[in-house]
């Protein structure tokens, strides 16, 4: 009898947070936390505003890739319907193989 109402209680812990993580508040804290555990993304001031599943980020980064990425893994996230994408890319700190990218189609016949 007590191990039946342990496993229910423990079920019930288990439903909760699930339910908690698509609240926009859990929707904020996962990607938060998927931003933190990727390379890519993780040394950068990402700020993530959820509203409705509606996720905003704002922040500036030094790199296409990383600002790409950060997009994706809001995206992916459980319960996010849409991403806005406010972030800026920091030119100063693009490398240089981004700016010669950005030069070459800049100077691309059309």
């Amino acid at each position: 009898m007590v191990r039946t109402s342990t496993l229910a209680a423990w079920a019930a812990v288990a439903a909760l947070a699930v339910a908690c993580g698509e609240t926009d508040a859990g929707i904020t804290t996962a990607v938060k936390a998927r931003f933190a555990a990727d390379e890519t993304v993780n040394a950068y001031q990402i700020d993530v505003d959820t509203v409705d599943g509606v996720v905003t980020l704002t922040g500036t980064v030094n790199s296409v890739a990383a600002e790409v990425k950060a997009i994706r893994l809001a995206g992916e996230t459980a319960g996010v319907a849409r991403v806005v994408n406010q972030m800026t890319i920091d030119p100063m700190a693009m490398a240089g193989d981004e700016i010669g990218e950005i030069a070459d189609v800049a100077r691309s016949p059309k």
